[in-house]
């Protein structure tokens, strides 16, 4: 009994002894991963610290560049000539520009045909150049209406009588895929465009274009209003830089000129996007 008791004592000792040994094993691998931890951590903190003061000091020697201005004044146009030959080029922008350029033509027919009404009876003595019939002359009222039908849609009111278009609240449609318009329906814009645009009135009137609001470098695309509105028209990168078109909210461009870094912004100018020029 006596030696059965001995045994199973030792036993219970054996037991216990592989237990401590376990634990101090156990400890053992817990203070290694610690101190792996420990040594991670301060490598990873060594990179943050190196990889924020990296980043600091090219902030402080990027230039940064703001452009400002107001609406239509060109800020967009240097940005795209930035991109042209600092960047990647625009090549991206060519089939949104095509139907920018159609829709701003469209409008700046439609605006000189108004300010030409506006500006002679104003003064029928110093703008009598600027008249033109667009009341008895069914001509150019057939001219003004195809324009309407293809180009606007409307949006409220009604036709007053004898088809008087002033009767009207009209939106531009918005053509975003060639498939908006048909081959016939784009001659036909394109000749009645062509046919208002030679008018010695509406002529006049882009002439003193100083005296209200108008597109930027409108010229430039009215004088090839017959190109622009060919079926088989494609966007070239200088029409995309002359290209008026309104920037909404922030954009920004990195460049690397003369091995000095540049960051670049381009901003909207009318009134209800300068609240976002503070962001900068």
């Amino acid at each position: 009994m006596g030696s059965l008791c001995n045994g199973g004592n030792s036993n219970n000792l054996r037991h216990v002894e592989l237990k401590e040994n376990g634990n101090n094993n156990s400890n053992k691998l817990s203070e290694n991963n610690k101190k792996i931890l420990r040594r991670n951590a301060k490598a990873n903190s060594r990179d943050i610290d190196k990889y924020l003061q990296t980043e600091r000091q090219q902030y402080v020697e990027k230039k940064k560049i703001l452009i400002l201005g107001c609406g239509s004044c060109g800020k967009s146009t240097l940005f795209r000539q930035l991109r042209c030959i600092y960047g990647n080029g625009i090549e991206d922008e060519l089939h949104e520009t095509k139907h920018v350029a159609r829709n701003n033509i469209i409008n700046c027919i439609i605006i000189l045909l108004k300010k030409s009404q506006e500006l002679y009876e104003k003064n029928n003595f110093k703008h009598k150049d600027c008249f033109v019939d667009i009341v008895n002359d069914n001509t150019i009222i057939q001219h003004i209406q195809n324009i309407f039908d293809i180009a606007f849609v409307q949006k409220r009111g009604t036709l007053t009588n004898n088809n008087d278009t002033r009767g009207r609240t009209m939106s531009i449609k918005t053509f975003q895929d060639d498939e908006d318009l048909t081959e016939n329906e784009t001659k036909v814009l394109k000749d009645s465009l062509i046919f208002l645009w030679n008018l010695p009135g509406v002529r006049a009137t882009f002439r003193k274009r100083n005296v209200f609001y108008f597109y930027g470098n409108m010229e430039y695309f009215l004088e090839k209003l017959e190109v622009i509105f060919d079926t088989n028209y494609e966007a070239t990168i200088q029409d995309s830089i002359e290209c008026d078109r309104r920037t909404s909210g922030i954009i920004d461009c990195f460049y690397n000129i003369n091995d000095i870094s540049y960051h670049i912004f381009d901003v909207g100018g009318q009134r209800n996007e300068r609240k976002k020029w503070i962001q900068l």
